[in-house]
């Protein structure tokens, strides 16, 4: 069963959470010393002694440093129990932890993401963001990875025809070819080790140039392709040369557009600011098109649909470049779920011309509700943590719902809205000497049947007019079964 004061406190300071990191750091950094200074007992009983569960192997101190070093400590998500876990606990409870981890370290990308317009759909465009972070850890440094694997020669040259190739206006992003030559112009053989690209651009024939050789006079070209990201500006990207040649050991090459979109929006979100409950709260999005005949198809809600309405509408050109031009109108409903908007993400689907094509086709740009829905009804804690435990354990957490203003409503459901637990169930009764304005709510189920960390949400509802569900979420860590 759950810790009920660990749910009952709330979110945890992060001066707290600091204080617990610097202090569970100090006390690693002294295991340590003792571990490499003490000699090894010896047990006569080594037949039973030696029998050490897994759970209790000492972790590496580098996993542990490379762990926090992952961690926000400013994220509310990385609660005391979790750092704890990173850097006090066994082998087996470290790894449950990193689950954990890895499960908030992808939430913090997809929010990240959100603000990022993309053509693609939601789940390519989250593989897509796997691939660019992959790709920024990659070339983070513009130097080679350990030495050349060449001796730097004073008598090897590269000479390039051009360093920078400037694409100028771009109207779509869609891959632009293009090509540096280079010579080899020293009296010894030029070696040409290793061609890296940033993110957006592609080099065609890098594999065929790793570690080619190219006598004095000779040369080729490193083609490439160039893929605009879309977003309206200017834009630079780089290839990066490894040679042996000790004047050019690395060379930077500059790609630059200037992307023009074929649809560009007044902003990537939607905010709403702090909008009373019952009422209609209110967000725009201003579009403008590069075709007059531009039409605005849809906007996907997804699952948050049953919370807001939208509609659109054309509006007067204030551009010659832009003919078209509308607002996309998102509204509130009066029984939206109370609490922040936060992680819901519109997808508004569009048909345009795009660069140079003449034949419309479908277009996606993403946009990214904010704001808060404040209710008459306040719930306390808005987040539970269960303790680590083993699958299938049942959980607990205790919630009390105040009115604001102090007058007498009714619970009339608690539903679980989201998460993979079973065995739900809930108990509400009035708090004493409140006369009604206040009731303790707990709910309880079993956790998941598998290791990791697992996540939940119940919607508290009430018989407030025009007054959404008060949510309250939930989440936990699960090691693996012992034997």
């Amino acid at each position: 069963m759950a810790d009920t004061n660990e749910t009952a406190a709330g979110a945890v300071p992060v001066g707290r959470i600091a204080g617990v990191v610097v202090l569970t750091g100090a006390v690693v950094a002294l295991a340590v010393v003792a571990m490499t200074n003490k000699a090894p007992d010896v047990d006569p009983n080594a037949g039973q002694t030696q029998q050490v569960s897994n759970q209790s192997a000492p972790v590496e101190p580098d996993e542990r440093a490379d762990a926090l070093a992952k961690a926000d400590l400013s994220d509310s998500r990385i609660t005391p129990e979790l750092t704890q876990a990173l850097t006090q606990g066994n082998q087996e409870e470290f790894n449950a932890a990193m689950d954990q981890l890895k499960q908030i370290l992808a939430e913090r990308e997809t929010d990240r993401e959100a603000n990022t317009a993309d053509q693609d759909s939601r789940a390519a465009q989250k593989a897509a963001a796997l691939a660019r972070a992959d790709q920024k850890v990659r070339n983070a440094n513009t130097t080679p990875q350990g030495p050349a694997t060449s001796p730097a020669n004073p008598n090897a040259k590269i000479n390039f025809k051009s360093m920078e190739v400037d694409f100028g206006d771009v109207y779509s992003t869609n891959p632009v070819p293009g090509t540096f030559e280079f010579t080899s112009a020293g009296t010894e053989d030029l070696i040409i080790e290793q061609v890296r690209t940033t993110c957006g651009c592609t080099s065609a024939n890098a594999a065929e140039l790793r570690n080619s050789r190219w006598e004095p006079g000779t040369g080729a070209s490193i083609d490439f392709t160039f893929t605009p990201a879309q977003k309206a500006g200017l834009q630079s990207k780089n290839i990066i040369v490894i040679t042996n040649s000790e004047e050019n050991r690395t060379i930077s090459l500059t790609l630059k557009a200037n992307y023009i979109p074929a649809v560009k929006t007044s902003s990537q979100t939607a905010t709403f600011g702090r909008v009373e409950a019952g009422n209609i709260g209110q967000a725009r999005v201003v579009l403008e098109s590069r075709d007059p005949n531009f039409q605005f198809k849809n906007f996907d809600l997804g699952d948050a649909a049953g919370d807001y309405t939208w509609s659109y509408t054309k509006l007067e050109s204030v551009s010659e470049d832009y003919p078209s031009r509308g607002q996309l109108l998102i509204q509130t409903k009066p029984d939206a779920t109370i609490g922040q908007i936060n992680r819901v993400i519109g997808r508004m689907i569009v048909m345009s011309t795009e660069g140079d094509s003449a034949e419309q086709s479908e277009l996606e740009f993403n946009v990214v509700l904010r704001g808060e829905i404040v209710g008459q009804l306040e719930v306390e804690p808005t987040f539970g943590r269960s303790p680590l435990a083993e699958p299938g354990t049942a959980f607990e957490h205790q919630i009390v719902v105040t009115s604001r203003k102090g007058e007498p409503f009714q619970i009339t459901d608690v539903k679980l809205a989201q998460g993979e637990v079973t065995d739900f169930e809930y108990e509400v009764s009035p708090v004493e000497g409140q006369n009604g304005s206040a009731y303790n709510v707990t709910v309880r189920g079993k956790a998941p049947q598998r290791a990791g960390g697992y996540m939940g949400k119940v919607e508290i509802y009430s018989d407030i007019e025009n007054h959404g569900p008060m949510p309250f979420q939930f989440s936990g860590v699960l090691r693996a079964s012992r034997q």
